[in-house]
């Protein structure tokens, strides 16, 4: 995209670029630097075709199968960083509005006390009495799953606008991933996630589905959206970490 491009984008997104053709941060209103949006910009649209997100389809397809046009997409640009040390996000998002609300489409968040008890379980004698069995001090581990969403197979016809970056007339977007701002992305994020788990030797809690125990490695596990925390000793946590590692493209935050 170029900077010509950019003032004679459509009114639909004027709501991320100035009166001066450049783009804003969405989360703090301030300027950008162009050149490090449309860099981030490139590299969001690399993992999107990295994970095979969508397949390009006439808009047609959208009408025949949908019954309606493929739903709106907007980019969502922040500096996460700061203007010495910038850090440019930029996602490409669906805008897809929740008019009919249904089970399938639910996604759970876990307690605060559910993260709460694991930190607890790290510093108390019920951790230590564990040790003995588990040999080894508990230890927390976390760990972020970047673009989670394109892990989590589409689970229904979705249709979306083609970016710029990417457009071609008379043609959308049919999704194979799940996309943020869609509907059910959330809740198949959480199937992907459980049944992986799951094959891995996890029990999944009854109280809450974002809380897991593997019983022979004495592993504990909080999901809250991409962010893991395991609980265990080092021997489990290595276990935790080769079975995220395998299946995702992770951020180790630190044990």
């Amino acid at each position: 995209m170029t900077h010509k491009d950019i003032l004679s984008v459509s009114s639909e997104e004027a709501n991320v670029i100035d009166y001066d053709g450049h783009f804003i941060d969405d989360m703090s209103g301030q300027t950008l630097d162009t050149d490090l949006v449309i860099e981030a910009r490139k590299e969001e649209m690399n993992k999107y075709l990295q994970h095979n997100a969508y397949d390009k389809v006439p808009i047609e397809e959208a009408w025949r199968i949908s019954g309606k046009g493929p739903i709106g997409s907007r980019w969502i640009d922040i500096n996460k960083g700061d203007d010495e040390k910038p850090e440019y996000r930029s996602r490409l998002v669906a805008k897809e509005i929740n008019r009919s609300p249904s089970d399938d489409m639910f996604a759970a968040t876990p307690p605060l006390e559910a993260k709460k008890m694991l930190f607890s379980m790290a510093v108390t004698e019920f951790a230590n009495n564990r040790a003995v069995k588990f040999k080894g001090v508990q230890k927390l581990l976390f760990i972020d799953v970047k673009r989670a969403y394109f892990y989590a197979p589409a689970r229904r016809p979705v249709f979306v606008q083609l970016p710029e970056e990417d457009a071609k007339t008379g043609f959308c977007m049919r999704l194979n991933v799940s996309m943020y701002g869609t509907r059910d992305a959330a809740a198949n994020w959480e199937d992907k996630y459980a049944s992986h788990l799951i094959a891995c030797g996890f029990t999944q809690g009854k109280s809450s589905p974002c809380i897991f125990f593997h019983k022979e490695r004495g592993v504990r596990c909080v999901v809250h959206g991409d962010d893991f925390t395991f609980l265990g000793n080092d021997e489990g946590l290595d276990f935790a970490t080769t079975v995220m590692q395998e299946e995702y493209d992770v951020k180790i935050r630190g044990r």
